[in-house]
């Protein structure tokens, strides 16, 4: 999965791409609900969890995004308790962490 990113003159992307490794291809997905980069993209049990990252004009977000494979749909999820961007996640015994990353203003979590 590739999620968000930046594109022309550095504004976030809402695209969701999936590639296929049996085919050799890429397959766009659903647009997630707010445009951002630097944002770390789970999977687990079908579902792809995206959290946080950097909305327009740099806004570090807390907000967190769930795409249910299987319905092709995203929601949205509780935010956060910290705004923060270029963090790392993963999923462990079913539950998702997200670990370090920048905060406000840039400072180190």
């Amino acid at each position: 999965y590739v999620c968000g990113g930046l594109g022309d003159a550095g504004r976030c992307l809402d695209i969701v791409e999936r590639f296929d490794p049996a085919l050799g291809t890429w397959e766009r997905l659903a647009s997630l609900e707010s445009a951002r980069s630097s944002a770390p993209a789970m999977p687990s049990n079908g579902r792809l969890y995206v959290c946080g990252g950097l909305g327009e004009g740099a806004t570090r977000l807390d907000s967190v995004e769930r795409f249910d494979a299987g319905a092709g749909v995203w929601e949205p999820l509780p935010p956060m308790h910290e705004r923060r961007s270029s963090a790392a996640a993963a999923v462990l015994s079913g539950s998702l962490y997200v670990c370090g990353g920048l905060g406000e203003e840039g400072s180190r979590l």
